[in-house]
């Protein structure tokens, strides 16, 4: 069993629970001039840095606590991403056709 550090711990020392957490941090936030992070973008961040890493939609919906990997892809893992492996190998894979297709030498 890991022992976790607490970095907020709560007056008596014990686990803070979060939505005090939340409601102190609102109150503080402009006086430090930390833009406005919410529940959610902390959790897209969570699933952002997953989906980035190339690990599953299944390991995002854990790590978000999702009972349905559906839902960790519908609301938290970006879409219109650019994969370029995938683009490149689309070109190759057209390249090689046209040139079988049309005899031309490739380059």
């Amino acid at each position: 069993m890991s022992v976790f550090r607490m970095i907020f711990p709560s007056t008596a020392g014990t686990w803070r629970d979060s939505d005090s957490f939340h409601k102190q941090r609102r109150k503080v936030r402009p006086d430090l001039g930390v833009p406005d992070v919410t529940r959610h973008s902390c959790r897209k961040t969570v699933a952002t840095v997953i989906d980035d890493a190339g690990l599953s939609a299944r390991i995002g919906a854990d790590q978000l606590g999702h009972a349905k990997v559906s839902m960790t892809q519908d609301r938290y893992m970006r879409r219109g991403k650019i994969h370029t492996e995938v683009a490149a190998r689309n070109c190759q894979y057209l390249w090689i056709g046209v040139f079988q297709a049309t005899s031309v030498p490739a380059c």
